[in-house]
């Protein structure tokens, strides 16, 4: 190779540049994995996520040249690898015209997960990427970045990167772990490189990638990283110009061949549910998409959007079950969150979930939702283990299941059991704050109220306006006999629309033995059941503070009537302890049938 370059390169153009490795490669009369090796450890002048640009990886043949008269003496004589077989990652296969963005989407999963499964196992044929860490497996699938200039296809992403992360979730629990959509989401995320992402995700592997759409056009760009040594296993632009009718199904095909890449063996059962087709309308998806979102904030006026959405997403496509099952969680929350009453909705919870279910018995958000209604309404704690325990088995990698199965457990009375799946959920979605504040849960209902101060402290910092925080926080404090504190945090709740940090409120007004104050939330209560539902649990808090405890057990008895879904947690509530040597309270807990 003959460079003969004594001075500085000029600046570079877009002439200069090469779009590849394999383009860098013949350049450098070199092996891809020569020209990569030397990135890593000579500093071979290599770029990546150049938004205006198609590919992932370029280099400017200026940079190249400079770099190469500096290290020819040192690296002109090294021996190239042994000559094997192409590792090119090989293209799809044909596929069958139809005409849904849907479709689009789904068929870009596919690509995506062909060159994650295909190309990494060619390498790795090779002898050039390390052997999958012994133990578990974990992974994060960035958000797809849009290049497209239109803020109105940022769904496309949120959806690319929702469906990878299912599919992929769905594989061996034993062996790969998948985090979660709301983590990678985190704003706190952007910036990092990969080595850093990796400590704070405790990943060993990242795939990330970006897209650009024009019409019926779409460019997809993606590169699977190993964290340890920031060695791209695999990187590639695809060109999608032609919609699918068959896409689900391979989209499954290649998730079992991504198993088969990884070394990770699959059940018949499970390769059977990644295989089957289920259509859905793309505009029905959205609508989807959009609701989830809403639930995700956990706010009065959300839920009601989310629910408006997901009754959207349904009346476009009657027949599209994972819309039922965001139905469901609705229902859940607004039931539970006293936005509606127990008994409308989560009759309404169980029915949508119930229907989901007909049209997809693996789907796991629905299991997760009848168990939620069993234990939270119904008060079947069997039947809430056993749809709990279902849902983990469809989808192990959804972190909301072993989230509702821990506050199950917990309110058992089995903590142990309970913190080991509120620790996956956590290394599941390790930013989601709703995961997170349920472990300061775990630790207030033990009665470890140091630890669930400091937890609840923790995630405060990364998001002050948290209100669940706030709320364990105050919790934890009124606990350890400091209601002026308590005060201050439950005031700090009470603004997302959400009533419970309002009863504790008053709560803790009445341990501080501010009655009038504590008197003045009951007489709030009041004013706000003439325009909304109420539970009878609220006010039944507040004359625990107060001291009441007839009041407090008549009002007890009311939330009994109206099913609320507070009592399911009356075996373990640090709050209700002045009521426990009164027989009326034991006889209550029996009736509910807590164990």
């Amino acid at each position: 190779m003959d460079r003969n370059l004594t001075s500085p390169p000029p600046p570079p153009n877009a002439s200069d540049r090469l779009d590849s490795w394999k383009e860098i490669a013949v350049y450098l009369k070199r092996d891809p994995r020569t020209v990569q090796r030397w990135e890593k450890k000579e500093g071979l002048p290599v770029h990546r996520h150049v938004h205006e640009q198609q590919a992932t990886v370029y280099a400017f043949r200026s940079e190249l040249d400079a770099w190469w008269a500096q290290r020819r003496a040192s690296l002109e004589d090294e021996p190239e690898p042994p000559e094997s077989e192409d590792a090119a990652t090989p293209t799809a296969p044909p596929l069958r015209p139809a005409a849904t963005r849907r479709d689009k989407l789904i068929l870009a999963v596919a690509l995506i997960a062909v060159a994650l499964g295909l190309g990494w196992y060619f390498r790795c044929r090779l002898g050039f990427c390390a052997s999958p860490p012994a133990g578990k497996i974990m992974l994060a699938v960035l958000p797809f970045e849009n290049l497209s200039g239109d803020p109105e296809q940022a769904y496309f992403s949120e959806g690319l990167t929702e469906d990878i992360i299912t599919q992929l979730g769905r594989l061996n629990p034993e062996r790969l772990g998948v985090i979660a959509r709301t983590t990678v989401v985190d704003p706190d995320l952007r910036g990092l490189n990969v080595a850093e992402l990796g400590r704070r995700l405790k990943i060993h592997y990242v795939l990330e990638g970006s897209y650009r759409r024009s019409g019926d056009n779409i460019r997809i760009a993606a590169q699977l990283i190993q964290v340890s040594d920031q060695t791209h296993l695999w990187a590639d632009t695809y060109d999608v110009t032609r919609p699918v009718a068959d896409a689900l199904d391979i989209q499954g095909e290649v998730a079992v061949r991504v198993a088969n890449s990884l070394a990770l063996e699959l059940l018949p059962a499970q390769q059977d549910r990644l295989r089957r087709s289920v259509p859905v309308n793309p505009r029905a998806y959205e609508a989807y998409l959009r609701g989830r979102h809403a639930w995700n904030e956990r706010a009065e006026d959300a839920f009601r959007r989310g629910m408006a959405y997901l009754q959207e997403a349904i009346r476009i496509d009657p027949n599209f079950s994972l819309a039922y099952a965001g139905l469901a969680d609705q229902y859940i929350a607004l039931g539970f969150y006293s936005v509606m009453p127990p008994r409308e909705a989560y009759p309404k919870a169980k029915q949508a979930a119930q229907r989901a279910l007909e049209g997809d018995s693996t789907l796991a958000e629905a299991h997760a939702s009848l168990g939620a209604v069993a234990h939270d309404y119904e008060w079947d704690w069997a039947v809430a283990e056993r749809e709990f325990k279902q849902a983990i088995e469809m989808n192990p990698s959804y972190p909301v299941a072993h989230q509702w199965y821990a506050h199950h457990l917990a309110f058992m009375g089995r903590f142990d059991e309970a913190m080991q799946h509120a620790d996956i959920a956590r290394q599941l979605d390790p930013l989601g704050v709703m995961v997170n504040s349920d472990v300061a849960l775990q630790y207030y209902q033990r009665r470890q109220y140091d630890k669930a101060i400091e937890h609840s402290r923790t995630i405060i910092r990364g998001a002050p306006n948290f209100a669940v925080g706030h709320i364990w926080l105050g919790a934890a404090l009124l606990a350890q006999d400091k209601p002026e504190e308590a005060i201050v945090e439950f005031e700090r709740a009470r603004g997302a629309g959400n009533l419970f940090p309002i009863c504790l409120l008053g709560m803790a007004y009445g341990r501080a033995g501010r009655r009038q104050d504590a008197l003045k939330v009951i007489r709030e209560l009041d004013q706000l059941s003439k325009k909304r539902f109420v539970s009878a649990a609220y006010y039944s808090l507040v004359y625990i503070g107060l001291g009441d405890k007839d009041k407090a057990m008549e009002w007890m008895e009311k939330a009994y009537d109206e099913r609320s879904p507070l009592l399911a947690r009356l075996k373990v509530e640090p709050v209700v302890d002045p009521l426990r040597d009164d027989p009326r309270f034991q006889d209550l807990v029996r009736r509910i049938g807590l164990p």
